[in-house]
């Protein structure tokens, strides 16, 4: 069976001139290991950053949520 772990990380790093590519997400950055993709999904759906882009809406200085298969 598998787990999931959803963790935040900043939306954007980077500069104009170096350009702007995904922020890495440090490990300290857990907000939950759970047993279900459709818990990690929904966990996801409330975060700041990911509110703020699903309407349309600026989202480049808010954290963002994400998950992936934990080992």
């Amino acid at each position: 069976m598998s787990a999931y772990r959803v963790f935040t990380r900043r939306s954007w790093s980077g500069s104009k001139r170096e350009g702007f590519r995904p922020a890495p997400c440090p490990p300290g950055n857990t907000v939950a290991v759970v047993d279900t993709i459709q818990e990690a999904r929904d966990m996801c759906a409330q975060g700041a950053g990911n509110i703020a882009r699903a309407s349309g809406k600026e989202y480049r200085h808010l954290t963002m949520r994400e998950f992936e298969v934990s080992a």
